[in-house]
């Protein structure tokens, strides 16, 4: 793919449709693998989450997130050598989000459940991070820090932290490299956001526009779930998501402001 089709993916993520596109993908029908009636759609939603692969993998919570540092450190030391190597990184490290997040396993009403709009979203991310490999619009030969900065890196290693066990708040150090944030889509998309925003304005528009909205709907949807339907047991979680909000605004301030 060459830069003229990037150019292509961006002027269409400006088209108004797109959006309307955007928003749909959210209200498509999870798959089961059992029947199901549409007065059941939430309850799916919520078997994916709770039947996910995530909370069985804590054997690989230390590994991701070394590996992502690791990532980053060879990024920082050579910069534009390993464009690359981090976006086939981030690339399959979507791909890894969405198998161990949005499929449930073994459920004992619905068997496997399939979150579809999950996977059309997070597989257009996906996507973007893969044909960069091409488009090579990502710059890291210079780091560009913005006072703006002051709060997105805060806010994303807050995330990549993800200080809680069991719901609530757990503010162990050691979970920096511990914790299930390695491998949590909404954890993690605000600390992708955040390192391409430290090259801007030498940034793919494209990665950074999709992440920026499919980052607020994610944000939005979880938050309004948490705060609004489920407050006493998972208002931390809604706190947790609140720098993919926040910087997902930032995203699309960003990627839609006239360059």
């Amino acid at each position: 793919m060459k830069t003229n089709s990037n150019e292509k993916l961006t002027s269409l993520s400006s088209m108004w449709w797109f959006f309307a596109v955007v928003v749909l993908i959210q209200f498509l029908p999870p798959v089961s693998t059992a029947n199901w009636s549409l007065d059941e759609f939430m309850a799916l939603d919520q078997a994916t989450t709770n039947y996910a692969l995530v909370s069985k993998l804590n054997f690989l919570y230390l590994p991701v997130k070394l590996a992502f540092i690791l990532m980053v450190v060879v990024l920082f030391l050579i910069r534009n050598k390993a464009r690359t190597a981090f976006s086939l990184f981030v690339g399959f490290h979507y791909l890894l989000f969405y198998t161990v997040q949005l499929i449930g396993f073994n459920h004992p009403n619905y068997g496997t459940v399939f979150n579809t709009g999950g996977f059309v979203m997070i597989g257009i991310i996906s996507f973007a991070w893969f044909s960069e490999i091409y488009s090579k619009k990502n710059g890291y030969s210079k780091i560009s820090f913005q006072p703006m900065h002051y709060f997105l890196i805060p806010a994303s290693l807050f995330a990549f932290w993800l200080p809680e066990r069991h719901g609530l708040p757990h503010l162990d150090p050691l979970l920096i490299f511990s914790s299930a944030g390695g491998l949590a889509l909404c954890m993690m998309l605000p600390v992708y956001i955040t390192l391409q925003s430290l090259f801007y304005p030498h940034i793919n528009l494209f990665i950074m526009r999709v992440s920026g909205i499919f980052g607020l709907l994610f944000a939005s949807y979880n938050i309004f779930f948490t705060w609004g339907i489920n407050f006493s047991q998972a208002w931390w979680g809604g706190i947790m998501h609140l720098p993919m909000l926040f910087i997902s605004i930032y995203a699309l301030i960003v990627g839609y402001r006239k360059h």
